[in-house]
């Protein structure tokens, strides 16, 4: 009764969350993909935790749950597209495909139990109940746990993965355009699925030594810990949750971009060399990595060079990305600054922030991957003074 009870909750605050998204001035496709999970979700948990009471009323219910989760999987992974490249094109016939293990799904439990009188539906559910599953239930049961689950989790990664690279491309910082939160959200239902292929299918169908229910009670108690850490971000970063006003500066990712990277590009090896010095030049002498949100069009525009040439200017003459090449140029601006400053005038994350970078968390992990070691140990190797007397704030 307790865990019901703490079940319960935990859902009723991911129906809240979708209220939220729901309720925003400006949504976006996102905002409409993640509500529309969140509520499904809910649907799905309260199913599931009453799955013995709504049996009263019909024998549909009783495996509302499992057959929905077929819904909710290729939502989220909608929903990770179109907050990683900007939109889906409902359009274009490949994104329903994502819906077809759903249909079959349907066209299954459809012929086999729903069209069937309330009677024949009675005897399957106490056979599937005890164990004793069909054949077309098992296609279902198994389909989820060793297909359906881990292709879209692993989709929904590949998207992400692609997002963190067309970031290091394109923008010099990571903030309001980073994804981490929903990479680590994507984990947790990752342990949501280990959950249930240790308990549910492991445990009490193959080796029978834990209880029924046992993998889909552990299951949903991490599904219901995913949702307190949604709910937590949303309140520290309101733009998933609230209106905010960042311009959304993100485009579709195109799925051939880094296959035909510069194949034709008409960059010839003496033009490359001559923009190499020209772009030397102009950030000595112009310092725009001072701008702490440059992005690469941004710097192509005031070169007047074009984006896909100063793209693979950066890559090839400097193997660099875009973000790696302009938080090079900040930890030498930072280094440079602490060399000249009284440091106890200054604390060193107002010199980051002179030096480009917009948040202490970037400039410390940027700092210590560039210079191997951290910004106080570096002020320390530089300066023989007690450390108390110098300002860090990081």
């Amino acid at each position: 009764m307790l865990l019901q009870t703490i079940i319960t909750i935990g859902a009723s605050q991911v129906l809240t969350l979708s209220f939220l998204i729901w309720l925003k001035k400006k949504r976006e496709q996102a905002d409409y993909l993640l509500s529309l999970e969140l509520l499904l979700m809910f649907l799905v948990i309260i199913f599931y935790n009453y799955h013995d009471e709504l049996h009263l009323f019909s024998p549909i219910l009783t495996f509302a749950s499992f057959y929905m989760a077929y819904l909710v999987l290729p939502i989220f992974y909608l929903y990770t597209k179109s907050a990683s490249t900007g939109y889906v094109d409902f359009y274009k016939w490949k994104n329903w495909i994502s819906f077809v293990p759903f249909l079959m799904v349907m066209c299954l439990f459809g012929f086999n139990f729903f069209i069937q009188d309330r009677a024949k539906q009675e005897l399957l559910t106490t056979q599937i109940i005890e164990g004793a599953n069909p054949l077309w239930y098992q296609v279902v049961y198994y389909g989820m746990f060793f297909g359906v689950f881990p292709y879209y989790l692993f989709a929904s990664f590949r998207l992400l993965k692609r997002h963190e690279n067309y970031i290091l491309t394109k923008f010099s910082y990571k903030e309001e355009v980073s994804l981490a939160w929903l990479n680590r959200f994507l984990w947790g239902e990752g342990l949501v699925w280990v959950a249930f292929l240790i308990f549910e299918v492991l445990a009490h169908n193959f080796f029978q030594i834990v209880g029924e229910d046992i993998g889909f009670q552990a299951a949903f108690i991490i599904l219901i810990a995913c949702m307190i850490y949604l709910g937590i971000y949303g309140l520290r970063f309101q733009g998933v949750f609230m209106d905010r006003e960042v311009e959304r500066i993100l485009v579709p990712i195109r799925g051939k971009e880094e296959t035909i990277k510069y194949q034709s590009s008409s960059l010839s090896a003496d033009k490359a060399k001559a923009y190499e010095e020209r772009l030397q030049n102009f950030m000595m002498a112009e310092k725009p990595y001072l701008a702490s949100k440059i992005t690469i069009a941004e710097l192509a525009q005031r070169m007047n060079m074009p984006v896909n040439h100063l793209s693979q200017l950066v890559n090839e003459q400097f193997n660099q990305n875009f973000f790696d090449f302009i938080n090079n140029y900040r930890v030498k601006a930072f280094q440079q600054l602490v060399q000249e400053r009284d440091l106890q005038q200054y604390t060193l994350l107002a010199l980051a922030y002179e030096a480009g970078f917009n948040s202490k968390s970037s400039f410390n992990a940027i700092f210590k991957k560039t210079a191997g070691m951290t910004p106080s140990e570096y002020v320390k190797s530089l300066h023989p003074i007690p450390k108390t007397e110098i300002r860090t704030n990081t």
